[in-house]
């Protein structure tokens, strides 16, 4: 069974899960997701890697309560165990020195790209990460995602923090004020 170390609401229905998973922490690599059941009788619900500490060999994820099996995990605490874990599974991102890097994430991609983030910035590229959420109480990760950034930029629906609008639209803005972005990672 795989003990929950940690585990904290880091805006509204959006949960931070640090799971021990040694030989996850282990392999994982930007990009990649595990498969989770809370019990045994639970549905195998995918969830992106948000980060991973192998010296430590835990794994953390972000979980947005959605359905009857997020609501089973969200409901954990610190100590308790989930059934079953497997991972990690799919095909890691390229991560190499390609020049500049955006990252540009909305609502649960926001975690889903700060292990991407760290990886692109050890490879030597400039990293740009662009989060979106609806309103200013929905951005999380905010330090985090600093530190492993060149550029943090936020931006919101409704105007409330940072830059009115969607990530994306700062991509374009971007590129038609002839900025060079090398490779573009959408996630969310």
């Amino acid at each position: 069974m795989f003990q929950i170390v940690s585990k904290r609401e880091v805006a509204p229905n959006v949960h931070e899960t640090v799971i021990r998973a040694p030989a996850i922490a282990t392999k994982a690599r930007p990009g990649q997701f595990v498969i989770l059941m809370v019990d045994e009788q639970s549905e195998r619900v995918p969830y992106t890697l948000c980060d991973w500490d192998r010296a430590a060999g835990t794994v953390t994820l972000i979980v947005q309560e959605v359905g009857q099996s997020s609501r089973k995990l969200v409901l954990l605490r610190a100590g308790d165990h989930v059934a079953h874990l497997v991972g990690p599974l799919g095909v890691p991102l390229e991560i190499e020195p390609f020049g500049t890097v955006a990252l540009a994430a909305g609502c649960y991609g926001i975690g889903a790209v700060l292990g991407i983030a760290r990886a692109m910035k050890t490879a030597g590229n400039r990293v740009i990460t662009i989060v979106e959420a609806d309103s200013h109480y929905l951005h999380y990760f905010r330090s985090e995602l600093a530190a492993a950034s060149d550029e943090l930029i936020q931006t919101t629906i409704d105007g409330s923090d940072g830059i009115k609008g969607h990530s994306i639209d700062i991509v374009k803005r971007k590129l038609e004020n002839g900025e060079q972005l090398d490779r573009v990672i959408a996630v969310g």
